[in-house]
């Protein structure tokens, strides 16, 4: 697995990371191999500085049985990318594209595709949300709003007057949106919070997250999980009516008025609670597929029970329920979003198609705001969720599937399991895994429902041929969130101060 980012003193730092099974045991590592700086990421630039690294380490090419990369054209380029050029040297190195990578870009792609408008203008919305209340003086009066609207559900005075005074004390108050000596810096509240008994889930006064972005994997979903919750958006709510009466710019009143308006729209309150549960269960997926112990078998069934989740959440059935949940937040709020929708429709004169189109324009049928919303929009984001999906997981490296014990006795698993054998003849004798696989798949009622290391773990030492097979299932790589998480430390130890730390201690 490699991938290149730059450092803050703007150099180009690649990383390489090796997953190996390790020795006597089924156990999974990923370690880290090299981080040099280069001053090239061409793909043959990369792929040379890949074989450097291999040849320093003691490893043969020949002995890869998989690579992993993110999108990048230079490292996963069907031509001229390092995968391209690692495959001409070993047919067997099988390339995966970085399954925590496709399903982000899955995300991405579906939620702001020009063909499904409305989706993507909400994200649009709720990203200027987030940037519009995290200035420093309306983060402060918004974390203020919240502290209020908590002691309006349900805390004593006593315990309400003691949260305001620590609002207080640190600042949080805020009567002026022209006052400029507001800190910029998120003033998170103290535990004092924890006092108020409430009759809401949310305890404390939330901070608006840093914002939706397509590079952090979890962004819309931790952003919408926070924006559903009733106080946090009625606070938002109160700190951009704080901003359209007491601001004299005019271009922040501009902002918070147009704001306020598409906040209060239907078709924003029902995008709001429908795309919740979706990337919820999108983001959780995300999170199992960045586990060290992940093998391949395990990371296509989680994608597949995604698929599955995403086909129910087109239902009619979930639509109702985020409908339902909408409506609660409306009314929270003052709108009625069925009262809206019907003045929408008794608004708007029905157009009739020109004759010369239709020899009956009177049997037109024109839709209702609802059904527009369900057909045009929401059953259109999820339709081309799903088609990302299917088109970004293929099924090309299914038949390891056959080696969970589930798969053990169907008809065609002989067939796949001898495929397998003959493509890895190199590590070992095919007719000798084969006749492994055969006695070994009897014990497949033991272990039924056990991981693949378990399973690995549970093959006689004297199969060493099936051993290699299970080992070459565990070492396909699956994402490069080892990388990712090393990039993220990059900034802790080459920070501001030490921008001109040596390469050598910078590795080390």
């Amino acid at each position: 697995m490699m991938d290149e980012t730059r450092d803050l003193s703007h150099v180009e730092q690649v990383i390489v990371v090796a997953r190996f099974v390790e020795k006597g045991t089924a156990k999974v590592q990923e370690r880290m191999l090299a981080l040099v700086a280069t001053h090239s990421t061409t793909g043959e630039a990369l792929e040379s500085f890949l074989l450097s690294v291999l040849e320093k380490c003691g490893l043969d090419v020949e002995n890869l049985v998989g690579q992993c990369y993110d999108g990048g054209s230079n490292l996963s380029g069907v031509f001229e990318g390092v995968q391209a050029r690692i495959l001409e040297k070993n047919a067997l190195a099988v390339f995966t594209h970085c399954f925590a990578h496709s399903l982000n870009r899955a995300v991405v792609n579906a939620m702001n595709h020009k063909d499904i408008p409305e989706p993507r203008n909400f994200f649009s919305i709720l990203e200027l949300l987030v940037v519009f209340i995290r200035a420093g003086h309306r983060l402060h009066y918004f974390l203020q709003a919240q502290s209020v609207l908590l002691k309006e559900e349900g805390g004593t005075s006593e315990d309400a007057a003691e949260l305001l005074a620590e609002a207080e004390a640190i600042n949080l108050t805020s009567t002026d949106e022209n006052d400029e000596s507001g800190d910029d810096e998120e003033t998170p509240l103290t535990g004092q919070d924890d006092k108020v008994q409430k009759t809401s889930s949310q305890t404390k006064p939330l901070a608006p997250s840093i914002g939706i972005s397509d590079t952090r994997w979890d962004a819309r979903s931790s952003t919408l999980c926070r924006y559903t919750k009733p106080i946090v958006l009625r606070a938002a709510v109160r700190t951009i009516e704080h901003v359209i009466e007491t601001t004299d710019d005019s271009s922040a009143r501009a902002t918070a008025i147009g704001l306020k308006r598409s906040i209060l729209e239907p078709r924003f309150l029902l995008l709001l609670t429908a795309f919740r549960a979706v990337l919820e269960a999108v983001n959780l997926i995300s999170k199992f597929l960045q586990e060290v112990q992940i093998d391949l078998g395990a990371a296509m069934a989680k994608v597949e029970s995604l698929k599955s989740e995403i086909r129910l959440l087109r239902s009619e059935e979930a639509r109702e329920r985020a409908k339902t949940e909408a409506s609660k937040l409306g009314l929270l709020l003052g709108v009625n979003i069925e009262e809206q929708m019907k003045a929408t429709t008794s608004e708007k004169r029905p157009r009739k198609r020109p004759r010369r189109l239709d020899d009956r324009p009177e049997t037109e049928v024109h839709l209702t705001p609802d059904d527009a919303f369900r057909t045009q929009h929401y059953y259109k984001a999820m339709d081309k969720l799903i088609s990302e999906l299917d088109k970004r997981f293929p099924n090309d490296l299914m038949d390891f599937k056959y080696l969970q014990p589930n798969n053990f006795f169907l008809a065609e698993a002989e067939e796949a399991i001898a495929r397998l054998a003959g493509k890895y003849h190199r590590h070992l004798v095919p007719s000798k895994a084969i006749a492994e696989w055969r006695l070994f798949r009897h014990t497949g009622p033991i272990l039924k429902g056990k991981s693949l290391q378990e399973v690995c773990s549970a093959i006689p030492d004297v199969y060493d041929d099936l051993r290699m097979l299970y080992n070459i299932f565990l070492t396909l790589p699956i994402t490069t969130a080892t990388l990712e998480r090393g990039f993220s430390k990059l900034p802790l130890v080459k920070s501001r101060l030490r921008t001109t730390m040596g390469q050598p201690r910078l590795q080390s």
